[in-house]
């Protein structure tokens, strides 16, 4: 009976650290694209508005610049919030707990089969 509880227990684990890891993927993938809803509002709402009060102060290509420079300041910012994305603790917790149980079915399974195969052997010779 050990080894299918162990076996159930590594299940419930990699259930768990795969129910985490698709949460995760999901925040990513909602911050990617919040990320390029900023990018596009700043390149539609805010493109012309910048460069019409730089344009007062600076040459056309230097408030052209500037204006470049803050969207890929934010697109920088969001990428990295996206991407900076590590394993929870629940995770890491199940990812040991899975390591933890396979480590131990092992052995209870190899014995499972030789005892297995020695009733085996037992029953033939009676026969």
């Amino acid at each position: 009976m050990r080894p299918f509880r162990l076996a159930a227990i590594v299940l419930q684990a990699e259930r768990v650290r795969a129910t985490r890891r698709m949460v995760r993927l999901a925040l990513q993938i909602w911050f990617a694209l919040l990320s390029l809803v900023f990018v596009t509002g700043g390149v539609i709402a805010g493109h012309v508005a910048v460069y019409q009060l730089l344009a007062a102060r600076l040459p056309p290509a230097g408030a052209a610049g500037c204006v470049a420079g803050g969207d890929l300041f934010l697109a920088l910012v969001f990428v990295m919030v996206a991407v900076n994305s590590k394993p929870s603790t629940t995770e890491r917790e199940a990812r040991e707990i899975s390591r933890t149980a396979s480590a131990q079915i092992l052995p209870s399974l190899a014995w499972t089969r030789l005892i297995s195969l020695l009733i085996g052997m037992i029953m033939r010779r009676r026969s």
